[in-house]
């Protein structure tokens, strides 16, 4: 899995501002073992 922040976006000071205000709380959950192992060897 590859995690990618594209920042260039953010030009003026209030976009920065609404991004690291961003959501409180963000919850990961893994998926199933199978597709886990396939982004791994994609990496690998």
């Amino acid at each position: 899995m590859v995690i990618d922040m594209n920042e260039t976006k953010l030009t003026m000071l209030a976009q920065l501002r609404d991004f690291l205000a961003g959501p409180g709380e963000i919850e990961f959950q893994p998926g199933p073992d199978g597709k886990r192992y396939a982004d791994i060897a994609d990496v690998l």
